[in-house]
């Protein structure tokens, strides 16, 4: 399909287009093999701690959210850890299920986001900050013309957008940012070591483990990557019609 529209697009939007789906193609097959680690008797937990842990990342981008709504989110983490007997997640007759390991890192792992939201009250670490506010402008902007210019964008218009996303992603290490002198965030060692034994391949995890501020940056980035997207294909369908 990309290849036979290579004749009405631009090559650069092909090439970008192409490499994104040879992503999403890879994270497919590697999730697929995630899933199927788990029983069908944990599913529904592990898909509700996914949820959990989406609203505890988009709280975590906001300088301003609702701690109300975070506590609930931490009491269902608390209902979720309430349903383990000896710390594992098991059957009506005891049996620890299939899956219990990669369930039992995602709670984890969410008692652990919603602390740091609440700890943080929406205030992005300083070695983060720079990266964080080039992101929060560029977001702005592309909401902004999303709601009042989409309808006369061309796809050139769109282009400075993607070439400074496309730097600030480029910019990771081993898919974590780093301050302006190439450091990681002072507490990254602390926590990573302190959460060390969640770097298990299968688990839910962004490269390695997220240290606070992290997943800030990588949701603010994602958000502008999609909407810069959904910007381009509308410019490209204007320009068609």
């Amino acid at each position: 399909m990309v290849k036979a529209a290579s004749s009405s697009h631009s090559e650069n939007f092909i090439t970008l287009l192409s490499n994104r789906i040879e992503v999403c193609q890879r994270s497919l097959v590697t999730l697929n093999t995630r899933l199927a680690r788990l029983s069908d008797e944990i599913m529904p937990t592990y898909e509700k701690l996914i949820s959990i842990l989406r609203s505890l990342s988009l709280a975590n981008t906001k300088s301003k959210f609702s701690a109300t709504e975070v506590q609930k989110l931490q009491a269902q983490l608390k209902e979720i850890d309430a349903q383990r007997k000896e710390g594992k997640f098991v059957t009506v007759n005891g049996e620890v299920l299939a899956g219990d390991h990669e369930v039992s890192e995602l709670l984890t792992k969410g008692i652990y986001w919603a602390n740091m939201v609440l700890e943080r009250k929406g205030v992005c670490p300083e070695p983060f900050r720079e990266k964080y506010q080039t992101l929060v402008e560029i977001r702005n902007k592309l909401e902004k013309l999303s709601l009042t210019q989409a309808w006369s964008l061309r796809e050139t218009d769109l282009y400075d957008y993607q070439r400074q996303l496309d730097r600030i992603d480029e910019s990771r290490i081993d898919g974590n940012f780093v301050d302006s002198e190439g450091n990681f965030a002072e507490l990254y060692v602390q926590r990573l070591n302190s959460l060390d034994n969640m770097r298990v391949d299968g688990k839910f995890m962004v490269g390695k483990e997220i240290p606070e501020g992290q997943g800030s940056v990588i949701e603010l980035l994602s958000e502008c990557f999609e909407l810069n997207y959904e910007l381009r294909v509308a410019a490209e369908q204007e320009t068609d019609d």
